[in-house]
This record gives C-alpha cells, structure tokens and sequence, in this order.
C-alpha cells in the first residue's frame, strides 16, 4: 500500500522515502512497502528487496521502472530520481531487444513497396477484350447481339477468377445495352426513327428502360448469389437500379419526361440519403440493443452478437456502396434537370446542392462524404449555367479565403450546428415544391381544378 505524502515533507530534505517496491517476473507478482535511504540506490539495495519479497532467481539483468513505463537509473541515489513519498517502482528482469535489421537501399526500396502492382491488369484487359468481340460483332449481328456477347465474355471470365468482382460494373452495363436492345428494336440506336416506329411515347421508354434496369439487376444478383460480386459493388448497382426505377414514376407526369424524371430522381435520392445509415444497419443484421426499462423482464433485451465486428464491416460497405448508386442517379437526375432549364431548374439544383453538401458533411466515412460532395459539387455547376462567372468568384473567394475559416469548421460549436441543421433541414424541404414545379406536377394538379 503507498504511503502519501506529507505537507512540508520533500523528497530532497528527507533521509529515507517511502516507496511500493512492485517485482514482475513472468507470472510472479510481489510488492512490499519500504523505507529506503534517499542515499541509497536501487541497486545497492536490490538484493534485500528481492529477499524481502521472495523472488525467484533469474539470470537476467534487472532494471527498475516507473508505473508508466520511464526507466529509473539504478546506480543513481534516490535523492537525485524523480521519485517521491508514496510513488511506485517497478523491479522487473531485462527484456531481450531484438537485434537492428540493417537493410542496403534495395531492400529498403522492397520493404517500402507496399502496392499490389498491376492487380487490376487482368480486368482491364478483360474488359478490352469483351468490347473488342463486340465490336467485331457489331457489323454482323447488330448491337444487341454483340453486347449480349460482350456481357457473356466477362461473366465467364468473373466466374473463372472469382475475385474479379468489378467485372461485374461492365457486365451489368453490356446486360442493360442488350436488354434494351431486344426491347426497343435497331431503331432504338436512331432518334430520327422514333416517331414512325413509336419509341418516342412515354410507355415505350419506360419499358425500355425497364428491361435494362432489370437485366443489369439479374446480372448483379446472380453475380452476388455465386460468389463473385462484392457488398459495395452489389450495393452500388442494385441502388442504382432501384433509383432509377422509382424515378421512371416521374414518367406518369403529363409535360416534359426528361424534366418529369430528373425531378423524381432528385426527390428519390434526398429519401434514399435520409435512410442511408438506418439501410446500411439493417441489411447487415445490426440492431441498437434494447436495454429493458424499470419493471420489464430482462428476457426484452437483445442477445449479444458475437460477430458484430464482421457485420459492421459489411454495414460500413454496405454504406459505400449505397452512397455510390445514389450519387450516379443524383448526378443524372440533375443533369437532367440543367438540361430542360429556366428558373425552375436553376432553383431546384441551388436547393439539391445546398442540402447535398449539408448533408455530406454529417458522414464520418469516406466514401458516403465524397459522393454527396460529388453530387453538391455538379448541382452547383448546373445551378450557375449561363452565370459561370458567379461560381467562379465563389470559389476563388472561398479557397483564397480556407486559412480563415476552415479551422472555424472543423470544430464548430453545438450552437452554430444547429443553424447548420436548420439550413439543410430548409434545402431539403425546397427540393420537394421546386421538383413538382420543374416536372409539371403542380401545372397538372392546377389543371384538375
């Protein structure tokens, strides 16, 4: 037990200092409370500590250190250590030190190369492959044909590596150019040819657009159920998918069907963002425990998962692959949008950029803050059409004057947040009126009356 110390009472001025001389040897722990002589060192009065406790031999030098860690000198006078009444000295055998590796430049050049070389040679290749045998089977067989061809090429491949998931990304693609293909016809590939052949009505775009979708998604799924297809890569295509399937509702609108989509879109992913996190969680199998509340049974609360360290890793690339299917709908939704122009589109891409970047700055992870910074970033481009010039000066304005305020940012206090969450609660809200209008939802519902 450690004695305190004394008001008045210095280590300097007293004769003996009382210390808790702990000894470690392997698996033998002993201590002893003593009064050494403050002349005395360590050493000279090991060999009585050791007996007093009753150590064990060993044939290793011993060395003395603090609780923390700090070695003591042992030849030196307690007097002249850093030790006072009541402190702790730890007596423990010498630890081995491993001998130094003394590397020449080649091998310090081979320890530091830590990259795994060309690992994604092989799928880049097979992807070059797959669009060479459908480009030399285009001029015979048609465009449907010869991307079927492409999509059986790399699905082949995918299954013989097993680890070449990101061949799935292009598989999915040649499987919807396919798809669409056998839907729409040749005359799909020429505009010019949609009013004879009515391609140009709303019902045959949708289910164009609906064979494709559900032709990558099968791919995908099938590519998941064998093995080859990872969480993110499965996640990113199945979210963008099902995205794009909810915003082909927009189709429904009477009036533009460009600007009734990208509308829809833009709706759907302020939705999908919202419930990013709480997606993630639940495919994974993660639940927040449930604590019973005063005068519940315990037989309420959840059991313990032992595998919640591998199912956060999932939900975390479960997340990232979300996050990514949501930026690749939101950037076309919004490019969309730019496209039909006016001040409602203008709005409605200020409002989705402003939420957007509110929002990308809530997520810890990577992936999920970079895709929303993406898609902020281009709604801001389509926001400022024609005004380039005004985006322009922001942005110099705002990377000449970071030194001042970016510091501000990263710690801001808990009452400024909530300003913070009021303008991204008012941005996400804005989005909702300024799409029925860009879509032609609100001209038609007025038109009811």
């Amino acid at each position: 037990m450690s004695v305190p110390r004394h008001a008045g009472l210095t280590r300097r001025s007293a004769h003996t200092l009382r210390v808790c001389v702990r000894v470690h040897i392997g698996a033998f722990r002993s201590e002893a409370d003593v009064s050494l002589p403050s002349s005395s060192s360590l050493l000279e009065a090991l060999p009585e500590l050791l007996e007093l406790v009753d150590a064990p031999t060993v044939t290793r030098p011993w060395r003395a250190s603090s609780p923390g860690g700090a070695p003591l000198p042992m030849a030196e006078p307690l007097a002249d250590l850093s030790v006072n009444h009541g402190d702790v000295i730890l007596l423990h055998p010498a630890e081995p030190v491993d001998a130094p590796i003394v590397r020449d430049a080649a091998e310090a050049l081979v320890a530091q190369a830590t990259g795994q070389g060309a690992a994604h040679a092989l799928s880049a290749a097979s992807v070059a492959g797959a669009c060479a045998a459908a480009g030399a089977l285009l001029p015979w067989v048609g465009i449907g044909w010869a991307a079927l061809a492409g999509a059986t090429t790399l699905v082949i491949t995918a299954l013989w590596q097993r680890r070449r998931g990101e061949l799935v990304v292009p598989a999915a693609l040649f499987a919807a150019v396919a798809a669409v293909s056998a839907v729409g016809g040749q005359d799909l590939w020429h505009p010019s040819a949609w009013a004879e052949s009515g391609l140009a009505s709303k019902t045959s775009l949708a289910w164009i657009a609906a064979a494709g979708l559900a032709a990558a998604a099968l791919v995908t799924a099938g590519m998941r159920i064998v093995g080859v297809a990872g969480d993110r890569v499965t996640a990113a295509l199945l979210t963008t998918c099902g995205l794009f399937a909810v915003a082909g509702a927009g189709l429904l609108v009477p009036g533009d069907p460009v600007a009734a989509v990208g509308s829809a879109a833009l709706v759907t992913i302020i939705v999908a963002v919202s419930a990013l996190p709480g997606m993630a969680t639940s495919l994974a199998g993660l639940s927040v425990p449930r604590i019973p509340t005063a005068g519940q049974e315990m037989s309420v609360s959840d059991l313990h998962q032992p595998d919640v360290d591998a199912r956060a890793s999932r939900a975390r690339a479960l997340a990232d692959g979300i996050a990514v299917g949501i930026a690749v709908v939101a950037v076309a939704g919004v490019v969309a949008v730019g496209s039909v122009g006016g001040w409602g589109a203008q709005l409605l891409a200020l409002a989705l950029a402003g939420a957007t970047g509110l929002q990308a700055a809530r997520f810890r992870p990577p992936v999920p803050a970079w895709c929303l910074s993406v898609v902020a970033l281009v709604a801001a481009v389509v926001a400022a059409a024609g005004h380039s010039w005004v985006l322009g000066a922001i942005v110099a304005a705002a990377t000449v004057t970071a030194p001042l305020w970016a510091g501000r940012v990263s710690r801001i206090e808990p009452t400024s947040a909530i300003w913070w969450e009021r303008a991204e609660l008012v941005a996400v809200v804005a989005v909702l009126p300024l799409a029925g209008w860009v879509s032609g939802l609100l001209a038609a519902i007025r038109g009811l009356g």
